[in-house]
């Protein structure tokens, strides 16, 4: 299977021809849709298939597919990203309108008169001094008002997305934008993860300067937007792959990548997003990262672990557990026992809503605790295989630099910090 003639799964191997899409929405996260592509050409799917992502992110999968010609089922536990997944879904055809529809959301805003005590606590005040924050919320307010059904300007995280359409996304994930543009200086060397100021350090932007950014970004995701079918269906929706809103034996093939067993806090990743939508309670956000598969908090109670998993797994945690380094045994064995069970439990879900024959195909990266290997292609193939799946292809790419080399103290254990990334 030669997915990307030469590139890797993330990386197409000529950027400059990747399609308008492929460079929707800056997300750490995420395979190329010129991947996405190559797998439905190769795997030969009837038109009108069923393609399903349970760990869509900002929508990839969703977006290929559908414009494959296949309908798409797209979930994700995190309520920012399925808002950039939708907004992904709108059509070429909206074009015309947008720069009225901007018009018009912008003239709304700067009528409004919105104060910090709206919404308490303002979630953007993590980040901007409490006039911008009231400028962004008016913004995100006239989105509502002009596009979502009424009902009084709630918040996202009140009002939920039943009534955010495509249109109404896409806005979104142009406010998403100017509110990241501003937040720049908050970022750290971990892609990943974003600090919050101190009162002294909260930015601010004018008006004029909110008007410049939220045009330009309404421009450059109106060039991303391309043909959809819209006779065709497609599901974007906020749920876990635990539990997947879907009913048995209809989909024809899983296109996806689960998150990694590296650590890697999801959510953190977009709490500017969150905020937007509404998102600042310590336990709303608690809340959202106990929901993500692969969280670095621990919210299962740990018990022995399933000999159905694997003896990989079984192996790796032994080691885990036996490590002199601290906390491995406790938190560390914890974290890792969490992942691989909603990992089976998901894998599970994905066989149970699949049609008999369809096929499963996952992009997957190896990574390393401490010295000790965690080879997840393997660990997950073993599951598949456990579960009653069979392997038909596996293609390894190999990663050159990793994320993990930006922890200094990786360097105690390893001096290399190259992956293999195994569809």
């Amino acid at each position: 299977m030669n997915t990307t003639s030469g590139g890797t799964p993330r990386r197409p191997p000529n950027p400059k021809l990747a399609h308008a899409r492929s460079s929707w929405y800056r997300y750490y996260a995420g395979y190329s849709a010129e991947f996405v592509r190559g797998v439905l050409d190769h795997l030969q799917l009837p038109a009108g298939s069923t393609v399903l992502d349970p760990w869509n992110g900002s929508g990839t999968t969703t977006a290929a597919a559908s414009e494959a010609g296949h309908n798409v089922l797209g979930f994700d536990a995190n309520p920012a990203l399925v808002i950039v997944a939708r907004g992904r879904h709108v059509d070429q055809g909206t074009a015309p309108s947008l720069s009225a529809l901007t018009n018009d959301m912008l003239r709304h805003a700067k009528d409004m008169v919105v104060t910090a005590i709206d919404l308490e606590p303002e979630p953007l005040e993590a980040w901007f001094d409490v006039s911008t924050a009231c400028r962004l919320r008016a913004l995100e307010q006239a989105i509502q008002l002009t596009l979502v059904d009424d009902g009084g300007p709630l918040p996202v995280r009140v009002r939920g997305l039943s009534g955010i359409s495509t249109l109404a996304a896409f806005f979104y994930v142009a406010l998403f934008e100017v509110t990241r543009s501003f937040v720049t200086s908050f970022r750290t060397t971990n892609p990943t993860w974003i600090k919050s100021a101190t009162s002294a350090a909260r930015v601010g932007g004018t008006w004029d300067e909110l008007d410049v950014v939220f045009r330009e970004a309404v421009a450059r995701l109106s060039r991303a937007a391309g043909p959809l079918h819209s006779d065709l269906s497609s599901t974007l929706e906020v749920a876990s792959s635990l539990r997947l809103p879907t009913e048995g034996a209809t989909v024809e093939a899983t296109v996806t990548s689960p998150p990694y067993c590296t650590r890697i806090d999801y959510i953190v990743a977009t709490l500017p997003e969150l905020a937007v939508l509404g998102y600042g309670q310590p336990q709303a956000i608690r809340d959202l990262r106990h929901g993500m598969v692969g969280t670095p908090t621990i919210w299962t109670k740990a018990t022995a672990h399933d000999q159905a998993w694997g003896e990989g797994v079984a192996g790796f945690l032994e080691k885990v557990g036996a490590h002199p380094s601290r906390a491995s045994a406790s938190y560390y064995w914890k974290y890792f026992h969490q992942y691989f069970q909603s990992m089976w439990l998901s894998m599970a879900e994905i066989r149970r809503v699949s049609k008999p024959g369809a096929p499963l195909v996952m992009v997957v990266q190896d990574s390393y605790y401490k010295e000790v290997h965690v080879d997840l292609p393997a660990m997950l193939q073993q599951m598949a295989i456990n579960m009653g799946w069979t392997l038909v292809e596996r293609v390894d790419y190999l990663t050159p630099v990793t994320k993990a080399a930006i922890n200094p103290g990786s360097r105690k254990y390893r001096t290399t910090f190259s992956a293999v990334e195994s569809v």
